[in-house]
């Protein structure tokens, strides 16, 4: 097989071969050198094997000499020490035996015979058209770095996913990143152009090797079921993380899978190292940005203790619904409740004891809500329930059924474990805030304390101004 940097990619083929029997005159070999415009004529002998090399100086040397241009023959004076090459002999190995050799032409024999002609001419263009592709490449590379800009996470996939298969000339590419868990096999999809394999054939398929830039590698069965086709290229992206505890920079790799590569780029292994060292640094960096940037909007929105929503989740929520439901008029109440003497809990048992007495309490309220419901911490020991299409008197059967259920798991023959709580639901009238629901909530989980904890308390409704 070829490789993409060898001669056999750039040589005039058999058709363009300038060859001669070596038993014709010299004055037939000038003339078929100056018609063909070449330098020097393959002589062949009766086997189709090379037999010599006769150039524009033996014409020369045949016409000083006796007796006559038309009697001297070919064989007479070519020059039987043959400097040729193969089709598979690098391009740089090829150009230095033509400058050590001081000789423009360069046959290429496979088992003797000649299968082409490479020319310093054909090397100087291959050159000009390498450099062209890879000054293409760089502008390609650029114009992606100065994209990134101001772009959030989910466009940089994207655009990753859409421009990267471009650059190599591909029509469909998956970007795949690290999972959340701790196994270093773990992979999800988090980012597809036009590729319609499913993540778990993608990701269990790939070869990782954070050594190379890029691999090939043979295509899945489950690829060609969807009309994938070779050749398939995996370009691998370093994704840098913090410092571990033994100083070191922990490393992920993110893998862009991409197949059905245009021919002429594929064939091109040295076009394509040189992409791919392009990409990778900058595709690295900006992949780590957007990785630190879902880890930071994650954390944002998942309390780390108890693994619920975070007070800006609900807020966010809080407002829409209530958006929602006065342009509709539909009904709604937010519930604040909090941990009975929490403060004692900390001081008798410890924050540790504390802490998993607020991760239990999250879990038993996540596992007996509705899905349509929104439950996040608020603060502390206080949390917060908005319960969508939810008149008063439901909602405070819903908290009625769980304080019981949360006092019998969380108590035990140390300690008892009790909550309060207050709800307030939406009037109906515009001039009833979103902040005036949960003030109301807020004051009816404090009248919850004042009259024994461990109750639920309705906020009383306010009049509204007329």
């Amino acid at each position: 097989m070829l490789d993409a940097k060898s001669v056999g990619h750039i040589a005039r083929g058999v058709g363009k071969i300038a060859t001669i029997d070596g038993e014709e005159s010299i004055t037939v070999a000038a003339r078929n050198l100056s018609e063909r415009c070449v330098s020097c004529l393959i002589v062949v002998s009766d086997d189709g094997r090379a037999a010599g090399i006769f150039t524009e100086r033996d014409v020369v040397r045949g016409l000083a000499g006796e007796p006559g241009p038309q009697n001297v023959r070919v064989r007479d004076i070519m020059s039987t020490n043959i400097v040729s090459c193969t089709m598979s002999t690098p391009i740089e190995e090829a150009q230095e035996l033509m400058i050590s050799n001081g000789i423009r032409h360069l046959p290429i024999l496979e088992d003797g015979a000649p299968v082409g002609m490479l020319s310093s001419r054909d090397i100087v263009t291959h050159q000009k058209s390498a450099n062209q592709a890879m000054q293409a490449a760089a502008e390609q590379v650029a114009m992606i770095s100065k994209c990134f800009r101001n772009l959030g996470y989910d466009e940089i996939l994207a655009l990753v996913t859409r421009e990267v298969p471009r650059i190599f000339g591909s029509q469909r590419g998956v970007l795949c990143f690290p999972g959340h868990s701790q196994d270093p096999d773990d992979l999800r999809v988090i980012s597809r152009n036009q590729c319609p394999c499913s993540e778990r054939n993608l990701c269990n398929d790939l070869v990782k090797d954070p050594t190379g830039t890029i691999t090939f590698h043979d295509l899945p069965k489950a690829c060609s079921a969807v009309q994938g086709t070779a050749p398939r290229m995996i370009l691998h992206l370093p994704i840098y993380n913090d410092t571990n505890d033994s100083g070191d920079i922990d490393t992920d790799h993110a893998y862009v899978c991409m197949c059905q590569l245009n021919s002429s780029i594929a064939n091109s292994r040295e076009l394509l190292d040189y992409k791919a060292s392009l990409l990778q640094q900058i595709l690295s960096v900006n992949l780590m940005n957007a990785k630190l940037f879902d880890r930071a909007r994650r954390d944002s929105q998942i309390d780390p203790l108890t693994k619920i929503a975070t007070r800006r989740v609900f807020e966010e929520q809080f407002a829409r619904e209530y958006e929602r439901a006065a342009r509709y008029h539909h009904p709604f109440c937010a519930a604040i409740f909090d941990v009975d003497k929490f403060k004692t809990i900390n001081d008798t048992y410890g924050h540790a004891v504390g802490d998993e007495v607020l991760r239990q309490l999250a879990e038993i309220m996540s596992q007996e809500i509705r899905t349509t419901d929104v439950l996040a911490r608020y603060g502390g020991d206080e949390f917060v329930l908005l319960m969508p299409e939810t008149p008063l008197r439901q909602a405070r059967q819903v908290l009625e059924r769980l304080r019981p259920l949360v006092a019998a798991r969380l108590s035990n023959e140390k300690r008892a474990v009790t909550i309060s709580c207050g709800i307030a639901d939406f009037s109906g009238d515009k001039s009833d805030t979103a902040a005036d629901i949960l003030r109301r909530a807020d004051t009816a989980l404090y009248e919850a304390k004042r009259n024994g904890r461990n109750r639920v308390m309705v906020a009383t409704p306010e009049p509204v101004a007329k």
